[in-house]
């Protein structure tokens, strides 16, 4: 479903898991979704960087999940606007 606004499943997994907690570490999510720490991490950053994700202050590092439907309207929003622009693209042509 998430591939559609441009999420991979494994980044999907991640935010999915982390959408019920309050935060959670990267070992922790790790062990919810079956992932190395690694692989999890990455995830984390990718979903930081696309908005879906904050980091936590303290120690150990953690992690919380931004509210499902803001996240969501964002990035539709993202997707419709890259979608006009390609049509524009294409009426040029």
């Amino acid at each position: 479903m998430w591939e559609t606004v441009g999420i991979p499943e494994s980044e999907a997994r991640v935010y999915e898991a982390l959408i019920p907690q309050t935060s959670a570490t990267i070992a922790g999510l790790a062990g919810r979704v079956n992932f190395t720490t690694a692989k999890t991490a990455r995830a984390l950053a990718s979903l930081i960087e696309r908005g879906l994700v904050t980091r936590t202050p303290g120690r150990p590092a953690s992690y919380a999940a931004v509210e499902p439907s803001l996240a969501g309207s964002v990035l539709i929003a993202k997707r419709e606007h890259e979608l006009r622009q390609l049509q524009q693209h294409l009426n040029r042509l």
